[in-house]
């Protein structure tokens, strides 16, 4: 059974990469998928973090606050994604999802997470302007191909 982690954000080649997904397992496969997602700006420990998963009540820092808006923007997108997957006939069983801080650069929390949840494929959408935005920025798939050891990179144009 493949555990594939599909990486969103809030660009269209997010919804292409989730679609490729849906069509690739399209409920005939046993394959689970992890919905994962680099909150930017969301330091490790953030009490709005540990919020989202019933450690503490609500935020503590003005900072925080500001965290558990893109906090509540993400589970939103990660729904959609979820639902979108649904839609192509997964099971809500082969579905879970994760928001994870900013470690290190969004490919580094991603390729940690992929290698901690056991996922063998991490899948992520390239953006159209991904040539322009590699020569100025880097980008996150080229630095995924570059850092990855042991997960397979798919990258859905």
């Amino acid at each position: 059974m493949s555990y594939l982690m599909l990486a969103i954000d809030f660009n269209d080649a997010s919804i292409r990469a989730v679609d490729y997904v849906g069509r690739m397992l399209d409920g005939r496969s046993a394959g689970r998928v992890l919905i994962a997602m680099v909150a930017k700006g969301l330091p490790s420990g953030s009490s709005a973090l540990r919020a989202l998963e019933g450690a503490v009540p609500e935020p503590e820092l003005h900072g925080d606050a500001d965290c558990s808006k893109e906090l509540v923007s993400a589970q939103e997108l990660i729904q959609r994604a979820a639902a979108r997957l649904l839609g192509c006939g997964l099971e809500a069983s082969q579905i879970s999802s994760v928001i994870l801080p900013d470690c290190g650069g969004v490919p580094q929390s991603l390729l940690d997470e992929a290698h901690s949840a056991g996922c063998d494929t991490l899948v992520v959408g390239r953006r159209e302007d991904a040539h322009l935005h590699h020569l100025l920025l880097g980008s996150v798939s080229s630095s995924l191909i570059e850092k990855a050891s042991g997960v397979t990179i798919w990258v859905v144009a």
